[in-house]
């Protein structure tokens, strides 16, 4: 019972702060600047996966305190029923992260498509080549290789 109750709080705490945010964000969404497209897609794109992300979690946060409550109650027609709830909502929860980042980053997409060989997709890599003088080059590619150059 503890260790629900703290769950509980946990998530209470978590949907009074999260809402209030995604909504702040929503509403400061639109004034973002136009002058750099690149940018201004980059934050939109973070500030719909930061919401989107809340919103499902909040779901699961909802569900479990609703579970807590029915605890509280003992009413075990109503546990067994939000029980039966809580494969989707965690599903939800879980998987959505990933799903949304799929959806919203054209570099990830790109990455995971290359890697399907019937596609044909090949992966763009670009380079960034540091030069520190005499010392130590590094390479580094968007794939994640870092290649040093002496």
């Amino acid at each position: 019972q503890i260790a629900k109750g703290t769950t509980t709080f946990c998530y209470l705490v978590f949907l009074l702060l999260t809402i209030p945010m995604s909504i702040w964000c929503s509403t400061k969404l639109h004034r973002f600047p136009a002058y750099n497209k690149q940018a201004r897609h980059q934050e939109i794109s973070q500030t719909l996966y930061a919401i989107s992300s809340s919103f499902c979690h909040g779901l699961k946060g909802a569900q479990q305190c609703y579970w807590m409550y029915a605890n509280i109650r003992s009413d075990t027609a109503l546990i067994s029923q939000i029980a039966g709830y809580y494969n989707s909502v965690n599903t939800i929860a879980l998987f959505s992260p990933p799903i949304l980042l799929l959806l919203t980053s054209s570099p990830t997409r790109k990455a995971i498509l290359s890697k399907i060989p019937f596609l044909g997709i090949k992966e763009e890599i670009r380079t960034n080549i540091i030069d520190v003088g005499d010392k130590i080059r590094t390479v580094s590619t968007t794939s994640g290789i870092s290649v040093s150059v002496f």
